[in-house]
């Protein structure tokens, strides 16, 4: 057996861990205070007149 087999069987079974990556910013945050806002109001709301999600995506 050649040294680089021996020194690739004595190498750790596990690979590395994966890079930690920054947490992205989502795409939501400029309009959550928006959207809290809609559902609260909804809340008190009759169950038809409540905003569907499609409703609150527009």
């Amino acid at each position: 057996m050649s040294r680089r087999t021996v020194a690739l069987a004595l190498e750790p079974v596990w690979p590395a861990p994966r890079k930690q990556l920054p947490p992205r910013i989502s795409r939501l945050d400029p309009f959550k205070a928006t959207i809290d806002e809609i559902l609260r109001v909804d809340l008190d709301a009759p169950h038809k007149h409540r905003h569907t999600v499609k409703r609150v995506f527009e």
